[in-house]
């Protein structure tokens, strides 16, 4: 999903989203002209926020599979989904067992 957001202008927020965000201050007036905005210009900010992922994804690639390696787990590389939990009980019923 390459949905275009409104969000406050904090360097921090700026740093991890650079592109295909509408950075405002807080107040409704500038909340209100980022909506306005953020409508406006939808589908070029959707294709900002495509490549910036694409970019993230391509960055953040090789040092996930060296994680991997270091674990000595065989892997499949997909950054965009998580593994399933291998238990659904809980915790305690888990430690429980290994006693």
């Amino acid at each position: 999903m390459a949905k275009p957001v409104v969000v406050s202008d904090w360097p921090d927020l700026r740093h991890c989203f650079p592109r295909g965000f509408i950075h405002v201050n807080n107040t409704p007036e500038a909340i209100a002209d980022g909506i306005q905005k953020m409508l406006n210009e939808r589908e070029e900010l959707g294709t900002e926020i495509i490549a910036m992922r694409s970019e993230i994804l391509a960055r953040r690639k090789p040092v996930f599979e060296e994680f991997v390696s270091l674990l000595g787990e065989t892997v499949p590389i997909n950054l965009h989904t998580m593994p399933a939990q291998q238990s659904t009980r809980p915790l305690q019923q888990r430690e429980k067992k290994k006693i």
